[in-house]
């Protein structure tokens, strides 16, 4: 509902320069309406009240209203994300293909349409949560995702699932480390061989795994090139070092990896095995 301020300030704006009544103080027309360049005016002779604002800028009431429903729609949000992390599902039950306005990361990501279509359901769009969610079905199995918030929602990402995250290690001399599921699915698609963090911690479980591989020599870090990313590679360097006699290597891009084109991802990869 509008305020006296808002109605008046609306007339204002709309041109209409006449005196006319103040509700709720006079039934006289004691309220002059004023408009210039930038914003608008009232002003009552018989009380003093007055008001103004920008020229097109919402009134509060529509301020309040916006705010009140953005309020709203996050409680909703944030309620469906702790439902979610409480209960035992790893793929959300309402899980589709992403809607052609949900799909800019993945834009971002160097997929098109056809490929976003093509992927699902390892692909998906979950409408309750608002999240776009990769899974790793396309190895065979359903046993864990990763779910990336679109709108700001906190957390940024949700894991769900075990820890089968790893692609193609034990048939390759190397393996590279990367922070997210759409970066591994980006170097998978690759046939290059792959271990997802899902964050920055290199967890014991992959150390292990990667000690008892027969074949592994080498094991490259690729993280994002952020403060987390930093801190990740470090940690992870040092830990691989300690537990492992492998050669361990930084790949170091200002980018993420499913950031890049498949040509230059290939590039990155062979650039930094052929380093000494």
């Amino acid at each position: 509902m509008k305020t006296e301020s808002d109605r008046l300030l609306d007339l204002a704006e709309e041109g209409l320069y006449k005196k006319v009544s103040h509700v709720g103080c006079s039934d006289s027309k004691s309220v002059g309406l004023y408009s210039e360049a930038q914003r608008v005016h009232w002003y009552c002779y018989k009380c003093g009240e007055s008001g103004h604002r920008k020229l097109g800028q919402k009134s509060i009431t529509e301020l309040l209203e916006i705010q009140n429903a953005k309020n709203a729609t996050k409680d909703k949000q944030d309620k469906s994300t702790k439902d979610f992390v409480s209960s035992q599902e790893i793929i959300p039950k309402d899980a589709q293909n992403v809607p052609m306005n949900k799909r800019d990361w993945l834009y971002g990501a160097g997929f098109s349409d056809e490929m976003v279509d093509s992927w699902y359901p390892t692909i998906y769009y979950s409408p309750k949560l608002n999240r776009i969610g990769i899974t790793n079905n396309l190895i065979g199995f359903r046993t864990y995702t990763q779910l990336r918030s679109i709108d700001g929602t906190y957390p940024k990402y949700l894991n769900r699932g075990g820890d089968q995250t790893l692609y193609r290690i034990d048939s390759n001399d190397f393996v590279i480390l990367v922070e997210d599921w759409l970066s591994a699915l980006r170097l998978i698609m690759l046939n290059i061989p792959v271990l997802c963090l899902f964050g920055t911690n290199l967890k014991d479980i992959y150390i292990t795994r990667i000690k008892h591989s027969s074949k592994i020599k080498e094991v490259y870090i690729w993280l994002d090139n952020d403060t987390a990313g930093h801190k990740g590679t470090k940690e992870a360097k040092r830990s691989l070092r300690f537990y492992t006699e492998l050669d361990v290597k930084v790949i170091t891009t200002l980018r993420d990896p499913k950031m890049y084109t498949d040509e230059y991802i290939k590039e990155i990869v062979d650039e930094a095995r052929s380093k000494e």
